[in-house]
This record gives structure tokens, sequence and C-alpha cells, in this order.
């Protein structure tokens, strides 16, 4: 028997597999054939790693072979294999939603008890102001000036940091993506077109439904979809692609701009960090809980002048 998780890792189904010997299934010069130990069509017990090469590029695998036996004699093995690549990325996703759970503790609490002062500081500004309004000192109003500003920005910290923490009103519903994300495509062509950027998009309407809050998902990908957009400031193209992938429905977003840091791939989910000039820092970690909060999960690859794509995958309804 082959699962379909395997048939994955081997890049065709399971009947191209069935009744074969080993030695046909892992021929010499296969990844596996090596780390296998095969010897006359026989599996050792090991446990080794390699490097798979699937249609989603190379992959880091851990490989391991169980004897099975019957009343004590060897019937057959259990050949085990494991993305280790896609395990550092669900423990990193894990620790960003811990990290982002005990951040949201935090900053209620502290964004509430900011919110008493600066209301106090902005009625005795107020105050401050009508007493020197008359004054013709240009120092003491540029000073009150830029406190006025200074409060305002703050102010607006203050309530994104609410925002975010605030609980989100869920409403699930059978969603086709490809029209979705059509809607999507609409309220991002003005700054598609203003920034000169090719769509190159892909969007079958055969992929079955999901079950997510429409205006929640529309938010995450359009979120992504303008930060594409802000990393070609030049121009270039935006793929948006929507495919299925086993029981995942799969949203992927491209770009061909400047790509991410590799110093800055373990930040980029976190609330506040930006190395836009302006930016609120707020848009990806947005998108990441949203995604959390709609049993999907979202990862991404970039390289450094090529671009960056960010996949999100979805249960399907059914």
């Amino acid at each position: 028997m082959i699962s379909p998780a395997a048939e994955k890792f081997l890049g065709a189904p399971a009947g191209h597999f069935l009744g074969r010997r080993v030695t046909e299934i892992f021929p010499p010069g296969h990844p596996l054939h090596q780390a296998l130990h095969i010897e006359s069509d026989e599996l050792s017990e090991v446990a080794a790693e390699t490097e798979l090469q699937t249609s989603e590029g190379p992959r880091r695998v851990s490989v391991s072979v169980q004897a099975i036996q019957e009343d004590g004699e060897r019937m057959g093995a259990l050949v085990t294999l494991r993305d280790l690549d896609s395990l550092e990325s669900i423990n990193t996703q894990l620790q960003v939603s811990e990290r982002l759970a005990a951040l949201g503790r935090i900053t209620a609490g502290v964004a509430h008890e900011v919110k008493n002062p600066l209301n106090s500081m902005r009625l005795w500004l107020e105050n401050l102001k009508e007493s020197i309004l008359a004054e013709q000192d240009g120092a003491s109003q540029q000073a009150v000036q830029v406190l006025d500003k200074e409060i305002d920005r703050l102010d607006a910290v203050v309530k994104r940091f609410l925002d975010f923490t605030r609980p989100m009103d869920i409403r699930l519903e059978a969603t086709q993506l490809a029209e979705l994300l059509k809607e999507v495509l609409e309220v991002a062509r003005p700054q598609l077109q203003k920034s000169s950027i090719h769509l190159a998009q892909l969007l079958p309407i055969d992929v079955p439904e999901v079950y997510v809050d429409r205006a929640l998902l529309k938010q995450a990908v359009l979120n992504l979809v303008l930060n594409a957009a802000e990393a070609m400031p030049s121009g270039g193209q935006l793929r948006l692609v929507l495919s299925r992938r086993g029981e995942m429905a799969e949203i992927t977003v491209g770009d061909t701009g400047k790509g991410i840091p590799l110093e800055n791939r373990q930040k980029i989910f976190q609330l506040f960090f930006t190395t836009r000039p302006g930016g609120s820092g707020i848009g990806l970690a947005s998108t990441f809980r949203i995604v959390q909060l709609l049993n999907g999960s979202i990862d991404f690859t970039s390289e450094v002048g090529r671009g960056t794509t960010f996949r999100i995958e979805l249960p399907l309804a059914a």
C-alpha cells in the first residue's frame, strides 16, 4: 500500500508503484536508493535524511524503515517519509501564533491604560492652545503644534493595537474562491495600473468551495496583492493562481519584486514589523491571523532580486 502523502513525495499515483519490486520503485540513482540501503530487494532498518526533487522544488526529507513481522517472521517493511521543510514551517507558524496571542493579551491591557492619559493630555493641550493664542511667541506655538501631531500619532497607534487585538466576528459561508479573487482584483486594479504591473491570473471555477468569512479572506488576499504591488514600484508581473492540492484549495500570490532578505524572513508576520517607509506593519500580521482563524495556513518563498510568492491553503468545504 502507499498513502496519498507518499504519492506527493514520489510524484506519481499509487498505481504506478503497487506490485513492483523495491528496486524498481527506487532504482540506482534515485535519491532514496542510497538512503534506504537497498540490497537485493531487501530493506534494512534505517533512519536517514536526503533531498528530493518535488513539483514544489527541492525538499529535505527524513526517511526511516521499520520491519513488519508476524509470528516472529518478517513479512514486509514500512517506509516513512517526512517533509522536514514543512515541519520547520509549521513550527515557525506556531511560534508566530504564540507570539501574536501573547502580544494580543498584553496590548489589549496596555492600550486601554494608555488611552486615559492620552485623553487627559489632549484636554490640557487644548487649554494651553487658548492661553497662548494671543501671544506672538512663534516657538511656543510651534511646540504646541508638534505636541498636537505627536498625540495624534500615538492615538492612531493605540487604535491600531485595539483593532488588531479585538476579537473578530467570523461568519463562515460556502464560497467559490475564483469569484472572490476576481473581486479582490477589481479593488486592486487601479493600484496595479498605476504601477504598470502586468497581471497573470489563473482562476479555474472547478476548484470546490471552501467555508470562509468572505470579507475577512478578501482583506487577507488584498493585503498580499497590494504588498506585491508595492514591491514593484517600477512595474513587474503579479501572479494570482487558484488551484486544488488534495483536500485543500491553494491561493498563490507572486511578484517579481526585490524579494525579502534572509534576515527579515522570520519577522514578516510580526505585528508592526515593516521595511517600507510609512508602512504600518499590520497588513501581513493581519493576513496571518485571518488565515489561522479560517483553519488555513500561509507560507512564502522568496529570492532576493527575483521576487516573493505567498501561498494560502484552506480546507475544502467537502
